[in-house]
């Protein structure tokens, strides 16, 4: 008995969730013509033949059109979606294009500033990142065989590893002009022996693709030594210091190396510090003491550029 009055009212429901639903013009003919919605007939007065016939016609129509509009309707999404389809794999091929022609772009400015610095009688390697870098590095201290080696502050040199590399060998004695356990002054000693060192690492604020490299020093013991006494010069750089010419060096070192540099010591004080332009100041905490350029390397091969793929350092 429950079951029964359960039923029925499951089929009021569904019948009344039917009136709800927006009658078509198809199923108002079909009830004109006295049909339900699966073509039965209802109870209703019978019409005349001829109206009969014009409702049949009209609902035949009628099923055409719906038909037609639903074709016109399902090839309109198909080529939307091949419309979709087309745009995304030209788009992605278009950035696949552009950047393999930006990471062309970049090894050739890499090779043509390699070439430039040969040309000038300077050793150049270029790797890919600080791994090979670190390689590299790892591989002149070995066949050099220094007795000392020193190194001036470098991001990008540290970046390599070839620092902690050298302070666990024994076979030479490494100057660390950096070593916060000494003071001030025993650390600026310490800088002045590197000038005697065998091995010379350091990194550079710009190089040229005229062939130059460029430097802006607050103590000038990073360049001292790059210009005259270690037998042999490293300098690592990172493809972020290419620049096109002796102006764009000097731009770079006053708009980002110098400001960047002196970000790294909160203790400075300076215009460049709050405005992150170099405004040419005279301030005791100033860094751009120092300018060094050079045009070649003397004698050939003494120093050795080691171009690094990546962005690195300031």
């Amino acid at each position: 008995m429950l079951l029964g009055h359960v039923q029925d009212m499951i089929q009021r429901l569904a019948a009344n969730r039917r009136e709800r639903q927006p009658r078509s013009k198809k199923e108002k003919m079909l009830d004109l013509l006295g049909r339900d919605r699966a073509g039965h007939p209802t109870h209703r007065e019978e019409l005349p033949p001829e109206t009969v016939e014009r409702v049949k016609a009209a609902i035949r129509e009628e099923t055409r059109r719906e038909r037609r509009r639903k074709r016109v309707i399902g090839w309109i999404v198909v080529i939307l979606a091949l419309g979709a389809a087309i745009y995304l794999i030209i788009s992605y091929l278009i950035a696949r294009r552009d950047s393999s022609g930006a990471d062309n772009s970049k090894q050739m400015k890499l090779a043509n500033c390699a070439e430039a610095l040969r040309r000038h009688h300077f050793e150049v390697e270029t790797v890919k990142d600080t791994t090979e870098a670190f390689a590299v590095l790892k591989a002149i201290a070995e066949r050099e065989r220094p007795e000392i080696v020193s190194f001036g502050d470098s991001e990008t040199m540290h970046a390599t590893g070839i620092i902690g590399w050298l302070r666990g060998d024994g076979r030479w004695k490494l100057l660390d002009g950096f070593d916060p356990a000494m003071s001030y002054p025993e650390r600026l000693e310490i800088r002045r022996q590197a000038l005697m060192s065998d091995l010379f690492i350091t990194g550079v604020n710009a190089i040229s693709m005229e062939g130059s490299l460029h430097w802006l020093d607050k103590v000038g013991n990073r360049i001292a030594p790059v210009a005259f006494g270690p037998r042999k010069v490293v300098i690592v750089a990172g493809r972020n210091k290419i620049v096109a010419d002796r102006a764009e060096a000097e731009e770079r070192i006053r708009t980002i190396a110098a400001p960047q540099n002196v970000a790294r010591h909160p203790g400075f004080r300076t215009p460049c510090a709050r405005t992150g332009v170099c405004s040419d100041c005279n301030s005791p905490d100033r860094v751009c003491n120092t300018r060094m350029e050079m045009l070649r390397c003397w004698p050939a091969g003494r120093v050795l550029v080691v171009l690094i793929d990546q962005e690195l350092g300031l």
